[in-house]
């Protein structure tokens, strides 16, 4: 201090908003740690891989009779081939899930103590029963969707059943020829290819043909692979 100022070093307003920064980061990196005593926690990390997710991810699948998924993306495709209704329940409980875990993780973070895995699973089942009341899907009434309903105490869906219809293929008349030929194309237009089969009537092959017709459209390989079969 001299003829009446005051001399305030620049830095120090600059060094102080930078500990500070520093402080709050190491404040966050912090966080990411409680869940699973990870040391740099990323949010994939906490929701799929960390052992606390990996836990729950092989509880739930097991009700659904698919493997632990490990990404969103794969999740639909866990389920090919089965009635909408578990899809979509599958899809939903996924969403709860992760849901959950996060609650959980924040929990711990900002309360203390440690994960309850019997808590953490009976909210993620009574979540999901209750958002499955907006699921407008069929199902197929079938052991996995009965044992769903079950579990997830989920109201009964519209059934769609599924009508076996036999197909057969007989032989041609006696002393006949049948031509059997298809033809296919890459792309519409695009690279061109047809084959066919004649047979008898005890079904013998009598000859087979494949061919590629260059570029062409579908229809122009449908018809030319009927033309190269007579000729």
């Amino acid at each position: 201090m001299s003829n009446g100022t005051v001399n305030i070093p620049q830095c120090c307003a600059a060094q102080d908003r930078e500990d500070r920064e520093v402080n709050i980061l190491k404040h966050e990196l912090d966080f990411l740690r409680y869940l699973c005593k990870n040391d740099e926690e990323s949010l994939h990390y906490i929701l799929w891989d960390c052992p606390a997710a990996q836990q729950c991810w092989q509880w739930l699948a097991g009700f659904f009779h698919t493997r632990a998924v490990d990404d969103f993306k794969t999740c639909y495709k866990a389920l090919s081939g089965r009635s909408s209704m578990d899809k979509n329940l599958w899809l939903l409980a996924i969403m709860v899930t992760k849901s959950e875990l996060w609650k959980a993780r924040n929990a711990i973070c900002f309360e203390g103590g440690q994960i309850n895995f019997l808590n953490l699973k009976t909210n993620i089942l009574l979540q999901t029963s209750g958002y499955s009341r907006r699921i407008k899907s069929f199902m197929f009434n079938n052991q996995d969707d009965l044992f769903l309903v079950r579990v997830f105490n989920v109201q009964h869906k519209k059934v769609r059943s599924i009508i076996m219809v036999a197909c057969e293929r007989r032989p041609p008349d006696e002393y006949s020829l049948i031509l059997c030929c298809d033809g296919a194309a890459r792309r519409n237009p695009g690279p061109v290819g047809a084959g066919c089969v004649l047979r008898d009537h005890n079904c013998g092959c009598m000859g087979a043909l494949v061919v590629g017709l260059g570029l062409a459209t579908k229809y122009d390989a449908e018809i030319e692979v009927v033309i190269e079969g007579l000729e």
